[in-house]
């Protein structure tokens, strides 16, 4: 990590136990906002943010969490008028229930991190309804080909 430019970190999944977020400590970072598996292993998802960044929790999101399906937490940043949200999707959750989520956060540049789980290679109705949330926001994703990682 480059402790000059990052002002939050997010990993998703993070596959740590629901005890495990509270022993994590990474220098000149705090705890935004955790949601972990209360039964299952894996998953789960952690925003860290800058120790001189105020930020705060974004109320609801953590609950509407719905383990091994989709796993999402998010906080704002006001200063900046930034949400970040993060979230894991298994492959066989519903992301029209993600997507629904996404899109009723309060107006703010949102910044959406994590693991969608859609196959951008296969025309799917899941890559479909991704890329026309995507573009509502007046966005594109540059390549839906495949790469030399694919």
């Amino acid at each position: 990590m480059n402790e000059e430019d990052d002002d939050s970190v997010c990993l998703t999944p993070h596959s740590l136990a629901s005890q495990s977020p509270c022993f994590l400590k990474i220098k000149n970072y705090n705890r935004g906002s955790v949601y972990c598996r209360p039964t299952h292993i894996h998953g789960g998802v952690l925003i860290l943010t800058r120790d001189t960044l105020e930020c705060e929790e974004i109320c609801g999101i953590k609950e509407l969490s719905v383990e091994i399906i989709v796993e999402m937490v998010a906080v704002r940043i006001p200063e900046k008028n930034i949400a970040i949200l993060a979230l894991n999707r298994v492959p066989s959750g519903e992301l029209s229930d993600a997507l629904q989520i996404i899109t009723s956060l309060e107006k703010c540049n949102i910044i959406l991190t994590g693991d969608c789980n859609v196959d951008f290679i296969e025309d799917s109705g899941n890559r479909n309804q991704l890329l026309n949330m995507i573009e509502s926001f007046g966005l594109h994703i540059p390549t839906t080909e495949r790469t030399p990682l694919d």
